[in-house]
């Protein structure tokens, strides 16, 4: 039901925590996991980590095959999983020369204009170990819902590669190379180190996979902005790894760290890349102004019923906690059982407070940011959201979902030179409020066909910082999304 193709840019207006990150994509965040985490919120069975690429898909059918549902609304969700990733070509994988995935899907928003997406993904597997997909996305009037800078071509039509390369997997190890979202923490859209809604990057990534450790690694070197003040000559990097722990089944930890870095012609720092350096210390002697974060974020399942989280992040730490102030972030969510509908309803909310100076650098090119625009929480720093909804199914293949997001935007910025104005207090200067209250009608008819009509009321005083500068008014979006699966043995198709 939530396999929806949402824009970026209304899901940061929304956020409605039913909504899908926005693409058929093989992350994360994409509908696969809506399913799947609601799944697992109720049947918490065994340790699991979630990771990219097709051959993901077929883990995760596996994962829900072996587990033994009770309630009509997991056992939906275990047919619909089993259904859309499973092995329904009857190929045994281990002999099927060729594996793929097509879908198709459109979208239309429209408020004072009208603002259509279209997106086409292809993904096809070979074997057991070599994968590769790719994502198009072309638009007419939404700019914001590409992830990376397109340029336009006609008019206001823009088109691009969102996200695709090849996977390779041996046993416990797989290594990307392409283009792709980076997701980390207790939000697949709102994460505070890599959010789902930031731009996709050019990367090389490592992973590694235990029972109970999953490991993972990725450098990339970051694209230019149009609106970025430093020359081409400058050459920006980023360098990341994360590792989660999962001593039981209803527990999961994670600890990250990344680091941005710089300069005129530099070249990648191979002591960063190093999937086993600690980069905080690896900038500390090399003596250069780097700008580190780090974050920690811990999961749990309480009896299948309540599932809470929460996440803190660190920019620049200081072990002292005396010759500068450390900047922050924090964001917790609650996800429950609907008390008055258990069988088929999920209620949450979540919070994410943002200090000022977080994710800036004194540097401008070592700021957390790539296209001029943030890598990590969508808003930037001095700001905080909070978000609550509900969801309601009225039969199998139809759900009903109610949010109101509450977000305020303080005067401090990535883009500012950090330092004096952390002593400001949080929201400085004029304050951005931005109300927003909306519902999404989504019905998934069939194993290949999904529908979505999507009603948002919104009201923000104060627009971009700015006094009496005020804007109320509706919008109304539609999606629609059709996908099939397709093989080939020894020379022969069939569906």
């Amino acid at each position: 039901m939530r396999c929806c193709i949402i824009s970026i840019g209304l899901v940061l207006l929304v956020g409605l925590p039913g909504s899908s990150q926005g693409r058929p994509t093989e992350l994360t965040s994409s509908w696969v996991y809506e399913y799947f985490s609601e799944l697992r919120l109720r049947h918490p069975q065994g340790r699991f980590f979630v990771n990219t690429g097709p051959y993901e898909r077929d883990r995760i059918a596996a994962y829900a095959e072996d587990l033994k549902p009770r309630d009509e609304r997991s056992i939906w969700l275990r047919k619909m999983l089993m259904a859309e990733l499973g092995q329904t070509l009857e190929i045994d994988s281990t002999s099927a020369v060729v594996r793929g995935e097509f879908m198709l899907a459109s979208f239309l928003e429209t408020d004072e204009r009208a603002r259509a997406s279209s997106l086409v993904r292809l993904a096809i597997r070979s074997g057991k170990d070599i994968s590769l997909w790719t994502l198009f996305r072309a638009t007419l009037n939404g700019p914001e819902l590409h992830k990376i800078e397109a340029r336009p071509w006609k008019r206001n039509a823009r088109a691009s590669i969102e996200a695709g390369g090849m996977n390779f997997r041996h046993g416990r190890f797989s290594i990307f190379l392409g283009r792709d979202e980076v997701s980390w923490g207790i939000d697949r859209r709102f994460g505070l180190l890599f959010s789902g809604s930031a731009h996709a990057f050019d990367m090389v990534k490592l992973n590694f996979r235990t029972d109970r450790f999953f490991y993972t690694t990725f450098a990339s070197r970051l694209r230019r902005g149009e609106d970025d003040s430093w020359d081409e000559s400058m050459r920006r990097y980023v360098a990341a790894h994360r590792l989660e722990f999962a001593p039981a089944s209803w527990l999961n930890l994670g600890l990250a760290e990344t680091v941005i870095y710089g300069g005129k012609n530099r070249p990648f720092e191979l002591a960063y890349q190093n999937p086993l350096t600690i980069l905080y210390a690896e900038q500390w002697n090399l003596k250069e102004d780097d700008n580190i974060l780090i974050s920690a974020d811990i999961a749990l399942n309480i009896r299948g019923k309540i599932e809470a989280k929460a996440e803190v992040l660190i920019d620049d730490f200081q072990y002292d906690f005396k010759s500068k102030g450390n900047k922050i972030g924090l964001g917790i969510e609650f996800t429950a059982l609907n008390p008055l509908q258990q069988e088929e309803g999920l209620i949450g909310f979540s919070y994410f407070h943002i200090r000022p100076g977080t994710y800036s650098h004194r540097i401008d090119y070592n700021r957390f940011t790539q296209e001029a625009l943030p890598i990590g929480y969508p808003d930037g720093s001095d700001c905080d959201r909070f978000g609550l909804w509900s969801s309601f199914a009225w039969r199998e293949d139809m759900l009903l979902t109610l949010g109101f997001v509450l977000k305020r935007k303080g005067e401090g910025e990535v883009f500012d030179s950090g330092g004096t104005h952390l002593d400001s207090g949080f929201l400085q200067g004029t304050v951005e409020r931005d109300l927003r209250a909306g519902c999404e009608l989504a019905w998934h008819p069939s194993q290949v066909a999904m529908a979505q009509v999507r009603l948002e009321w919104y009201r923000t005083t104060n627009l971009d910082n700015l006094e009496n500068r005020d804007e109320s008014g509706m919008r109304l979006g539609f999606e629609f999304c059709l996908n099939t699966k397709f093989g080939a043995k020894s020379g022969v198709s069939r569906r």
